[in-house]
C-alpha cells in the first residue's frame, strides 16, 4: 500500500446560512452542526486502482485517493443541507491545518467491530472439539467494519469546543471491491466504513455503507456518480433522524 501526506478535508455543517465562513476559533454558533472527518489515505484499498488510473487521464493514486475523499465529503455535506443549512469547509494543506487533522483524529481510537444486526456464523463442529485426530478450529465469519470511539476524552472535549460539534461523522475505511466470482454486471463495489459519535462521546451508529457499480466502469468521476449519492444517504440517516426526533 502506497503512503502519503494527508490533505485537509474537514466540513462542519452549520443549521444556518452565513455568506463568510468563520474560522474554528472565532465566534461560536448556536446552531447544531456536524463535523466530518475524511477516512486517512493509509485506510484507503483497491482492487483497480490500475484501471482507474487508465480511465481516468491516467491520473496518479494520490489524486485517486484525495478526489474520493474530497467527493465523499462533499455528497455528505448535501446529503445533510435538509437540516444543516450550510457548511464550512477548510481545506488548505498548511502545517496547522494538518495538526488540527491529525489531532481529530489521535481523539479517536480505531478497531474492528462486529456490524450490527448481524447472526454470528462459526465454522467447525461446535459438539466435536476433536475430529479425525485434529482440532478443530472455529472460524468466525461474523461480519465486521472498522469503527471508532473515543480515545482522549481531553483532546474530544477540546474538539466540541472549537467546533461547537453535536456529532461526528468518521469515515475510517474506503474500499473499492471487485468480486473476481461473480457473474453479475454490477461486481464492483464501494465500501465505506463509518462511525457517527455525538457530543457526550456516546457511538450512535457505525457500520459500512456499500454501493455496487458495473464492472465495465472505471472511470473515477462515473464510479463517484454511481455510488457516492447512496452511500452519503446511509451514513447522514442517523444524524438526520437524531435530529428530526429532537425538533
Amino acid at each position: 500500500m502506497k503512503y502519503i501526506v494527508p490533505f485537509f478535508m474537514l466540513f462542519v455543517l452549520q443549521g444556518y446560512a452565513q455568506d463568510n465562513a468563520l474560522k474554528p476559533s472565532e465566534e461560536k454558533s448556536k446552531a447544531r452542526q456536524v463535523l466530518l472527518l475524511p477516512f486517512q489515505p493509509t485506510c484507503y484499498m483497491s482492487d483497480i486502482d490500475k484501471k482507474i488510473s487508465e480511465s481516468s487521464s491516467n491520473c496518479n493514486f494520490d489524486y485517486i485517493v484525495n478526489t474520493f475523499r474530497a467527493q465523499l465529503d462533499i455528497y455528505l455535506a448535501n446529503e445533510l443541507k435538509q437540516l444543516y443549512v450550510s457548511h464550512k469547509y477548510t481545506g488548505d494543506p498548511s502545517a496547522e491545518n494538518l495538526k488540527q487533522l491529525n489531532d481529530a483524529y489521535n481523539a479517536f481510537k480505531y478497531q474492528f467491530t462486529p456490524v450490527e444486526n448481524t447472526v454470528l456464523k462459526e465454522k467447525g463442529d461446535k459438539n466435536t472439539p476433536i475430529k479425525g485426530g485434529q482440532i478443530v478450529v472455529k472460524q468466525n465469519t461474523t461480519p465486521e467494519f472498522m469503527n471508532a470511539t473515543v480515545a482522549d476524552k481531553d483532546q474530544f472535549s477540546k474538539l466540541c469546543r472549537i467546533y461547537n460539534s453535536d456529532y461526528f461523522i468518521l469515515v475510517n475505511q474506503f474500499e473499492v471491491v471487485q468480486d473476481y466470482y461473480s457473474s453479475e454486471v454490477n461486481s464492483r463495489q464501494i465500501k465505506v466504513h463509518y462511525a457517527i459519535v455525538n457530543r457526550q462521546g456516546e457511538n450512535i451508529k457505525g457500520g459500512i455503507a456499500s454501493a455496487s457499480f458495473s464492472s465495465n466502469t472505471s472511470n473515477i468521476q462515473e464510479i463517484i456518480k454511481a455510488t457516492f449519492p447512496a452511500i452519503a444517504k446511509t451514513v447522514s440517516a442517523s444524524v438526520v433522524n437524531e435530529s428530526v426526533l429532537k425538533k
